[in-house]
């Protein structure tokens, strides 16, 4: 047993894990159970952006460090579809889906009639053809062009003071620091005291940039120079020349914009900023602060989004297998929903993965018999669990005992209830085996 916040994820992303649905008894084997010991799980991380390892705190004094230097990265192909189209669209897809089920399930005049809209947008390619890094670099590029130009070549500076030996004839203001240092030197006036170079410690007046605005202005440079690349090496990147161009041309303004600003000795802001007067009152540094606000949220969540795509995967699956159930209820004649609960999107989706509260759908559905209805309850959702010790640990379905559906992400398990690969993928399982499964639940 170990006590909360732990296991906890350490780095940039500090968190606890996640655990896995279910208190069962045994060893976890490709998502069996085979002993009589007491087994908890919680779910692993994905590599956190380019990191190449994880940090993961057991207990205090107990570490876990994870290489990740050779896991997928997000446009990588999925492993084995030789189609090779990147893991990152795929998962942006099942994202789509699971976001539009509640609003399917809400307005639906029926059950049958909201699963037949859900099967449409499943089957919808176009669900995983947004891109939405592509989209707010192309927007903020057209909003910003005038004022990145006009912050580079006048950015914002404030007068600074410092005492400097000058020249007499350059000597346009003196103060106690001048006449302190005048009443110490040798002579009976100012000439003799200016000594044979004839200087005097004055100060002077000198612009400087290193101000917090600037800061934001660079951080923001940088931060647009690295995800700007990194679209640019995507194949998303080559759909569309014309925006290629247009964030080609933005990336290149900002990384002039860093290249000047590290060349005048400013550092880049550290988050988070309290806005000052420029940054809140400014016009060009206001749009500044505002698209830093934006690409930084955009990063922080597709990384949160890749970090977790097991569980967004298994909640999918639990959502799949409950369309493939009904369609197989459906095709029985006299068959039909005797309840079916409703699905809500989860109060902060997604919030490590999950998108539907509850974990997704609780539904009953009858069978007919010769003299009466056989019921068929159905939940789905990452965060059940029951108490049938046989049962596996982690279940993401349930049609009765025996009855579980799960993800073995690994796709080696040919048990009836184990599901692999990913959707949507050339030669993909997950229809066959789950038609298969909603076969045995309805026989």
């Amino acid at each position: 047993m170990l006590s909360p916040p732990y296991p906890l994820l350490e780095g940039r992303h500090r968190q606890s894990l996640p655990k896995v649905p279910g208190r069962k008894r045994g060893a976890l084997l490709r998502g069996h159970c085979g002993s009589h010991e007491e087994l908890e799980a919680w779910l692993m991380p994905w590599r956190v952006g380019a990191d190449d390892r994880l940090v993961i705190t057991i207990s205090p004094g107990t570490v876990l460090i994870v290489d990740a230097s050779k896991w997928p990265k997000p446009h990588d192909g999925p492993v084995g579809d030789s189609a090779s189209r990147p893991r990152d669209r795929i998962l942006r897809r099942a994202a789509n889906v699971l976001d539009l089920a509640p609003g399917v399930f809400a307005t639906a005049p029926a059950v049958a009639s909201a699963y037949r809209r859900l099967e449409a947008i499943w089957n919808d390619v176009a669900q995983e053809k947004a891109d939405p890094l592509g989209d707010l670099l192309v927007r903020q590029a057209k909003r910003l062009r005038s004022v990145l130009d006009d912050l580079l070549a006048r950015p914002r500076a404030v007068l600074r003071t410092r005492h400097r030996m000058l020249k007499l004839q350059d000597v346009r203001r003196i103060d106690a620091k001048t006449l302190r240092w005048m009443s110490a030197q040798p002579g009976r006036n100012t000439a003799e005291r200016a000594g044979a170079r004839q200087r005097v410690m004055a100060p002077k007046r000198y612009p400087m940039i290193a101000t917090l605005e600037n800061r934001v202005l660079r951080a923001f440079a940088a931060l647009t120079v690295r995800e700007a690349q990194g679209w640019l090496k995507t194949g998303e990147s080559k759909e569309g020349a014309e925006n290629r161009l247009i964030v080609e041309a933005h990336r290149l303004r900002a990384q002039r914009i860093e290249a000047m600003l590290r060349d005048r000795k400013v550092p880049e802001a550290i988050p988070p900023v309290e806005p000052n007067f420029p940054l809140r009152f400014d016009p060009r540094y206001r749009e500044i602060r505002r698209a830093w606000d934006e690409l930084r949220k955009r990063s922080r969540d597709t990384e949160l989004e890749w970090m977790w795509q097991n569980r967004t995967f298994m909640e999918l699956l639990g959502l799949r297998a409950a369309m493939k159930l009904h369609e197989a209820i459906r095709r029985n004649s006299g068959a039909g929903t005797l309840a079916h609960g409703a699905v809500l999107r989860a109060d902060a989706a997604p919030s490590q993965g999950r998108y539907l509260q509850g974990g997704g759908i609780r539904s009953t559905f009858g069978l007919p018999r010769e003299d009466s209805v056989r019921p068929i309850e159905y939940r789905s959702g990452t965060d059940y669990g029951c108490g049938n010790r046989d049962s596996l640990l982690g279940a993401i379905g349930s049609a009765g005992s025996g009855m579980e559906v799960w993800w073995d992400a690994s796709g080696t398990s040919t048990e009836p209830g184990a599901v692999g690969e990913l959707p949507w993928t050339q030669g993909h399982a997950w229809d066959a085996r789950l038609e298969k499964w909603a076969a045995r639940v309805t026989s």
